[in-house]
Parts: structure tokens; sequence; C-alpha cells
């Protein structure tokens, strides 16, 4: 089975664990039957865009060393130094309006490569202290963002689902999406 984007691919076979050949799977077979389901409905295969083509390679000894064409492609919403106030609770009405450009065009292209989710993490939503920000303002401007996405979700008749990642601590101790509990919320 080969899709849109990527024609000249079809379908990866099951070979078997004795297999040498390297593009075949050797312990996944997807009509083998394990509690009454194949191991297909069990075990959808799907990429992490920002883990598998956005990592950089990047390690404590210096900057990335994978440099790719496609690195701007993504809705990265923290690496930036735009993005040193957030995204969408950015008090910069330009910064907002370029992370929801960015948002617009990663979901067209999960829905283009038919893809079943879509992850929001906001790694830089937040504040750096109590005293230079507007929690409620900011909250506000995170929500209307989540409300625009799932709008243009609609609108482009995509039927994932959205997820929000929640990452206590990191990068930083007081992002809002700092658990799950926060997630629920919003």
């Amino acid at each position: 089975m080969s899709t849109s984007a990527f024609p000249d691919i079809t379908s990866i076979p099951f070979e078997g664990p004795s297999s040498r050949n390297p593009l075949s799977f050797k312990h996944y077979n997807p009509s083998e039957l394990i509690e009454g389901k194949t191991m297909k409905d069990w075990m959808r295969f799907s990429v992490v865009y920002w883990h598998t083509f956005r990592n950089s390679l990047s390690d404590p000894f210096g900057a990335g060393t994978a440099i790719r064409r496609w690195d701007d492609g993504t809705a990265c919403l923290f690496t930036n130094p735009r993005f040193l106030h957030g995204a969408a609770t950015s008090p910069n009405a330009d910064v907002y309006a370029h992370a929801a450009a960015q948002v617009k065009k990663a979901m067209e292209v999960t829905h283009e490569l038919g893809g079943e989710g879509y992850t929001f993490w906001g790694g830089r939503e937040g504040y750096s202290t109590l005293w230079n920000t507007d929690m409620k303002r900011e909250l506000d401007h995170l929500a209307r963002f989540l409300h625009m996405a799932v709008d243009y979700k609609k609108e482009i008749g995509f039927k994932g689902q959205f997820y929000i990642e929640p990452k206590p601590k990191e990068p930083t101790t007081h992002q809002y999406d700092s658990d799950t509990a926060a997630c629920l919320n919003f």
C-alpha cells in the first residue's frame, strides 16, 4: 500500500526473524492474531515528526549536527528566540500570529499525510515570574489559540485527535501545561 505522499514506497512485508532483507518486518506480522485482534490493530505505527525528523542531534558539547532541508517545516514553537515569552501566550501579536501560521501549516501537512493526531507542546508557554505576567490574559490567549486550531481542524476536514503533551518542569517549572490536570482544564 502506497500513499499519495510516498507513491514509490510499497508495503513492507513480514518475512520473519530469519530474513536477511533489511526492509522487512522480522517480528511484526500485521495479520497475526493476539487476543482476538490482529497485530495491525494493536500496534498502529506512527512517526513523531519532532523527534524523528526535527531532532538536530545536539548534545551538551555544542550545536546540532543534523542539518536537513525541511528544518523549517514544523510547528516548533520553542527553539526560535522569537518564542522567548511563549507562542500562544506571547504578549507580542506578531509572535502569536507567526505561531498560529506554523500550527496551521503543520496541521495541513499532518492531514495531507493521513496523520491521526496532532500534539501541542507548550514548552515556553508560561511566565518567568509572577511579577511580570498577567496569567488570566495569557491563559485566555492559549485557550483562544487552541480553539482556533479546533476550528481550523473542522474547516479542513481533519478527523484526527488533538493532544497536549505535559512536560512537568521541562524546560522550566512555570509552564502552563505542566501536568495532566492543567491539560484537562484546557
